[in-house]
């Protein structure tokens, strides 16, 4: 006669259920949601939490999400994550435009590396998306799952859908991977992210690391690329379109030094003057002259 010890399974001529298989315990999905935000709406300020973390989507619209100081203008189709890198984020509604949102929130060791190797990999958070064909659905999948308030346990099929989720991340960012012969270190690209996103917090140390090169290298090719130095490349660009700004008449003065980043209208103003050799509501009186 056989004897099974406690750790011996005995056979069975039907199917059996495998039960308490922590393969898949390593990523638990919290919540789910799709949501349609009109531009009316008013977001709070959420503190992020440790061990917490959300993909998420901006299917159409636009929005601006501050993650601690850092202003990001999400158009859709994107997708951005959070986590806790950052100590809080908020939505930020733009005038007259609403925008559709999906996101997925969750937890566990398999979630952190997720979270971590898109950070990694992108700094700034976010990367548009080219199409959302494959994307969507599973985002819509979670949300629909997550109506039911007594969701049963699927831990592998949660699993198996961010892994889905994930790959085609990957394959639709492959192309952004691929060292461009004329540019290997990537320092053309950069110069052209800081002209189209150059209120954003950049970090030089981190850039240089992710260029391959040397702090002392990086400073002196990115010199000699472009004809000054990164910080002056930098305060450059935002200015320059900081003076688009004013002459648009979208914000007053105080509103553009906070948008910018500066600390305070004065500091902004001393910087304006520098470059522009004149003020801020000089420049305004300036422009509204001409038009």
């Amino acid at each position: 006669m056989k004897i099974y010890t406690k750790t011996m399974i005995p056979p069975s001529n039907g199917t059996r259920t495998i039960k308490n298989v922590k393969y898949f315990s390593d990523l638990q999905i919290t919540a789910a949601f799709h949501r349609k935000f009109p531009c009316q709406i008013q977001h709070r300020k959420i503190e992020c939490k440790k061990n917490r973390f959300s993909l998420e989507m901006i299917l159409n619209g636009e929005v601006d999400l501050l993650l601690d100081d850092v202003r990001l203008r999400l158009t859709g189709p994107c997708l951005f994550w959070i986590g806790d890198r950052h100590g809080s984020f908020q939505y930020e509604l733009i005038p007259g435009s609403g925008y559709e949102h999906l996101w997925i929130d969750f937890t566990g060791e398999r979630g952190r590396r997720i979270y971590e190797s898109l950070s990694d990999a992108y700094p700034d958070s976010h990367i548009p998306l080219e199409d959302v064909k494959n994307i969507l659905p599973i985002f819509e999948c979670f949300a629909k799952k997550f109506k039911n308030p007594r969701r049963p346990d699927s831990s592998a099929e949660d699993v198996f859908l961010i892994e889905q989720l994930m790959r085609e991340i990957i394959r639709q960012t492959e192309h952004e991977n691929q060292p461009d012969q004329n540019d290997p270190h990537g320092l053309l690209a950069l110069a052209e992210q800081i002209s189209n996103a150059p209120f954003e917090k950049y970090d030089p140390p981190r850039l240089a690391k992710d260029a391959g090169l040397s702090y002392v290298h990086f400073r002196a090719l990115f010199k000699q690329l472009h004809g000054e130095s990164l910080w002056q490349y930098i305060l450059k660009q935002r200015m320059l379109t900081a003076g688009e700004l004013l002459k648009g008449g979208q914000f007053r003065v105080g509103e553009l030094a906070d948008y910018c980043g500066f600390p305070d209208q004065g500091s902004f103003t001393r910087a304006f003057k520098r470059f522009y050799r004149i003020s801020p509501r000089q420049w305004m009186e300036k422009n509204s002259e001409k038009n």
